[in-house]
């Protein structure tokens, strides 16, 4: 695909699960992708923060209030939602290291 080229309808209809939607970069996407038309769910801590982002969404994004570090939490949401596409900008602050230095586990 030619990154130049605009793609108005690419996320139409799309479903998204964005782990850690309730603030920051998630939240930002989840907006961004509810305008494109995408369905999206929208997991983080903040019940009120969740909510708040669903009512802006305009009923194109579901909230789901869970930590993502809770055992089986991820299979559930991904049960529940049955996402084309996963975003996770959930997380701690990592070890500051050049790139090639993590292992996938560590990511």
């Amino acid at each position: 695909m030619d990154p130049n080229t605009h793609t108005p309808n690419l996320l139409h209809n799309r479903r998204l699960l964005i782990v850690g939607g309730s603030s920051g970069l998630g939240r930002g996407i989840a907006l961004a992708a509810a305008t494109h038309q995408a369905e999206v769910t929208a997991c983080g801590r903040n019940a009120a923060a969740l909510d708040a982002l669903a009512r802006e969404g305009e009923g194109r994004i579901t909230a789901w209030v869970g930590d993502a570090t809770e055992a089986g939490a991820i299979a559930r949401m991904l049960d529940a939602s049955e996402p084309d596409t996963v975003v996770v900008t959930a997380g701690a602050r990592p070890q500051m290291a050049p790139l090639v230095r993590y292992s996938w586990e560590a990511l």
